[in-house]
């Protein structure tokens, strides 16, 4: 009598998982088949029984990576001080692939410099609006700072993510104010 071993069975949300690890340790390039069947301890069988194809998985797994980086930005709300908080050059340090992933790999809508923020920011209409308030500004004048703010700390988390600066919360922290301080003060000026 031959005895068949039963199938591994892997949920859709252990697939995401280790893909996820793959990905923060090589980048989107280290997510097949093959890599992600190693990861599990397995062969690719048991992927595509939750998927239909290595699509679905990358696309899982980029809505995975953007929940943890909504973890370190939205559940500090959208206020006017977010730009003050460094949460997303935090994230850049801490998971650098990841994001890698989600804000430095071309994607196939570009936005213009007017609609970058709501390109990327899943809450940018309320820091718009929380900014446009707390600051007494124009909505114009509100999204020009936001937008600014939004490149500038973009900048610095770049370098984090890439290991060309080191992330020295105190030095961020200071830069990011001197500069949204410089912007609030050119605007206010021109009023």
């Amino acid at each position: 009598m031959i005895i068949i071993p039963p199938k591994q069975k892997f949920t859709r949300e252990q697939i995401i998982r280790a893909a996820l690890d793959l990905v923060r340790r090589g980048g989107l390039q280290e997510l097949t088949a093959r890599n992600l069947g190693t990861e599990l301890g397995c062969s690719s069988q048991p992927i595509f029984t939750e998927f239909q194809n290595m699509e679905e998985v990358q696309r899982e797994t980029v809505a995975a990576a953007r929940t943890l980086y909504h973890g370190y930005i939205l559940n500090k709300g959208a206020d006017s001080n977010a730009f003050r908080r460094i949460d997303y050059i935090r994230f850049a340090k801490d998971e650098p692939q990841l994001f890698s992933l989600l804000f430095m790999t071309a994607k196939k809508t570009e936005y213009s410099l007017a609609d970058i923020l709501s390109g990327v920011f899943t809450n940018a209409e309320n820091l718009i609006v929380s900014v446009q308030e707390d600051y007494k500004l124009s909505r114009e004048d509100s999204h020009t700072l936001c937008s600014s703010m939004w490149f500038f700390i973009h900048g610095i988390a770049c370098l984090c993510a890439n290991g060309m600066t080191q992330f020295i919360e105190s030095e961020i922290e200071a830069l990011v104010n001197i500069t949204f301080e410089s912007i609030l003060s050119k605007l206010n000026k021109e009023k």
